[in-house]
């Protein structure tokens, strides 16, 4: 059985409720499976939620669904875009390591970045990632919550 561990610090309540949820089906195991994840059950958070197919091979993590809040923070809908297509600016290799330590380690982890990418959009969110299982028990997707705000910075809307 997995020694229990400490939930990560969640301070907004749609993601602790994502949280939640993934806690729910997780039981005594590391994780849930993706086929125990049910969209039905968590509707109203959709829309701030998204799924990350996760591969041994590059590119390694790739959108695979991707809720309309979460594309509207972004300013595109992310579905079938892979990290390092996704204008990240300077916070890319701590977004990728956060990607990686969920997926490596086998647990939930939520971060805050706040940056201005390089079309002048500054973005400031809070995100939680959570691995999901296959069959044989191999991280193979993140399911992942994101709120936060995007607005064109003061450079870019001169």
């Amino acid at each position: 059985m997995p020694r229990a561990r400490p939930a990560p610090s969640i301070k907004n309540p749609i993601l602790q409720r994502l949280y939640d949820y993934w806690e729910g089906k997780r039981g005594q195991r590391a994780m849930p499976r993706r086929d125990e994840i049910v969209p039905e059950d968590i509707r109203d958070l959709l829309s701030h939620a998204f799924l990350i197919d996760v591969s041994d091979a590059a590119p390694r993590f790739r959108f695979s669904l991707c809720g309309p809040d979460v594309a509207d923070l972004f300013g595109m809908d992310l579905t079938g875009s892979a990290l390092e297509d996704i204008d990240l600016a300077d916070e890319y290799r701590e977004i990728v390591h956060d990607y990686a330590l969920a997926a490596d380690h086998r647990r939930p982890i939520c971060t805050r970045h706040h940056f201005v990418n390089r079309t002048g959009r500054s973005l400031d969110y809070e995100r939680v990632l959570l691995p999901l299982q296959d069959a044989a028990g191999e991280v193979r997707w993140l399911m992942g919550g994101l709120v936060g705000s995007a607005r064109l910075s003061a450079a870019a809307a001169e």
